[in-house]
């Protein structure tokens, strides 16, 4: 039976597809807050009911980071929650299944 969160690219290698993926203005939002609401509406939990995420990135870093960038060249990627969080520095924020 086909897995319907992979999607074969050009090269015919699965990968998996995002089960969410939500785009933030850095300037409104900063990205921690970005990936707890990501993962809250991706989980059905509510904001405060999501694992901390201090226990698997270092929040301050991550912030700095992701806004550091021209919004081109920044990707942080971390497993959180059974969750592989990415986030670019374009405002984007996915998670896909460990």
């Amino acid at each position: 039976m086909e897995d319907p969160h992979r999607s074969a690219p050009d090269d015919g290698e699965p990968t998996e597809s995002p089960i969410a993926h939500r785009t933030y203005d850095w300037s409104v939002t900063d990205p921690v807050t970005a990936v707890v609401e990501s993962l809250s509406s991706a989980t059905g939990v509510a904001p405060g009911d999501v694992d901390p995420l201090q226990h698997a990135v270092d929040c301050d870093a991550l912030d700095r980071l992701v806004r550091s960038g021209d919004g081109t060249h920044v990707a942080v990627s971390f497993t959180h929650g059974g969750h592989v969080v990415s986030v670019t520095g374009g405002g984007g924020v996915s998670l896909r299944p460990v």
